[in-house]
């Protein structure tokens, strides 16, 4: 039997081997997961320096597609090995702990949205790991909140993995990626993710979406990697 669902079926921590962690992880582990620091970027949350507040550079020049966003966690140890194991190795056990890790701050926002979307996943990544981590997170997270999951908007065509480019590389990597299909009904949609580092596949579904007519779009992603990644 694989190591991790031998320690899942023990309820055994997976980060620690503690028992009776009946949620993947141990509540010690999980309330040492790192977050994101007091000081971020209102627009993108990107780390700002100690005791700023307001916008980053990279949005005061130019902003995302997207309104705002919300991020539980800091992609960081032992996150990125939480996220990791989620992706690349199947591990859905790790689902119900990280959907209560998202759901944590956004059960307090005032300002919801009419319906969520997961990020599109394109048919080769869904191939390769028969499922699509964004819609395992966003498909509790609009049941819990009573809001639509829609999927009005489809990745067309394969590309490089993000992960694996720069900045730039990134942006031109999405240049037509994303089609919306039809006109939407709702004024404002949530976006949920696992992991953003520069914000532009979240910008450009953004885009889509408010070219199919809604008019805010809010990001709400699981975790964001520091500045020096």
């Amino acid at each position: 039997m694989n190591q991790r669902w031998a320690e899942f079926i023990g309820y055994r921590c997976f980060l620690c081997s503690e028992k009776n962690a009946q949620s993947g992880i141990c509540k010690r582990c999980a309330q040492a997961l790192p977050r994101l620091p007091e000081w971020f970027c209102s627009h993108c949350s990107e780390r700002l320096p100690w005791g700023e507040k307001g916008l980053c550079v990279g949005c005061i020049k130019q902003a995302p597609d997207f309104d705002q966003t919300w991020v539980g966690l800091s992609y960081e140890y032992p996150v990125t090995v939480l996220i990791r194991e989620l992706k690349y190795r199947s591990g859905l056990f790790l689902v119900p702990v990280l959907v209560s890790l998202l759901y944590e701050g956004l059960k307090t926002n005032n300002n919801l949205p009419q319906a969520i979307l997961a990020m599109p996943q394109s048919r080769q990544r869904w191939r390769s790991r028969g499922f699509n981590q964004a819609l395992e997170l966003a498909r509790p997270i609009a049941l819990r909140m009573q809001l639509p999951l829609i999927n009005g908007v489809h990745r067309i065509q394969d590309r490089p993995a993000q992960a694996s480019l720069g900045a730039n590389e990134r942006q031109k990597n999405l240049i037509q990626a994303f089609e919306g299909r039809g006109k939407f009904p709702w004024d404002h949609v949530a976006v949920i993710d696992d992991v953003m580092t520069t914000g532009a596949t979240l910008s450009a579904v953004a885009k889509v979406l408010k070219q199919a007519g809604v008019t805010r779009v809010t990001a709400w992603v699981l975790a964001r990697t520091p500045p020096t990644q």
